[in-house]
């Protein structure tokens, strides 16, 4: 599970700066944009899934041979697939619940105490969280390999990828834009 605990960590870590005041949403922006490019550059992306690379570095610095070079970076594919999440699960929800949420959810269960989580347990809170199932999504993007859905992720925020930057959309509603004044922090 080190995309969850290395990659939305990543992607924490960038937000809280942006909310912090310390960079503009411009500046985080471009931010994810570099992530994306860089993922998007990865040819492995398209055999190695995040989960498989979360799990195969372990082989890598145990001695063995891992999948070499051909991986993806699970702390980069993480970081975006918490931008994702997070924004998928305000658009679920009416911007009521956000991964947020989902991470104070799984750090109180008490039946996790003492254990941490697995991807399951992290699938089945987003889900309860956002009030539908994200099995969907998990199987498509994290332990599969299809390309990553922006648009449909950025859209609940009024943004859109075009050629590589994340940009407006063409007409941006109130609650677009308030969904994405309570995400980026403002």
């Amino acid at each position: 599970e080190l995309w969850i605990a290395e990659g939305i960590t990543s992607y924490y870590g960038d937000l809280h700066v942006r909310r912090a005041g310390l960079r503009t949403d411009e500046q985080y922006l471009r931010g994810m944009e570099e992530n994306i490019r860089q993922l998007q550059a990865n040819e492995a992306r398209r055999w190695v899934s995040v989960t498989d690379a979360s799990t195969v570095t372990w082989l890598t610095y145990g001695g063995g041979s891992g999948f070499g070079r051909f991986t993806v970076n699970y702390y980069g594919k993480g970081e975006i697939l918490g931008m994702l999440l997070d924004l998928e699960i305000r658009g679920a929800t009416g911007n009521s619940k956000n991964l947020d949420d989902v991470m104070r959810t799984l750090h109180s269960d008490p039946r996790l105490k003492g254990r941490g989580y697995t991807n399951e347990d992290f699938v089945a809170t987003v889900s309860r969280v956002a009030g539908r199932s994200f099995d969907d999504f998990f199987a498509k993007y994290v332990t599969g390999t299809e390309e990553l859905d922006y648009d449909t992720a950025l859209r609940h925020a009024g943004l859109r990828l075009v050629d590589g930057k994340i940009v407006d959309l063409p007409e941006v509603s109130a609650a677009q834009r308030a969904l994405r004044r309570s995400w980026l922090g403002e």
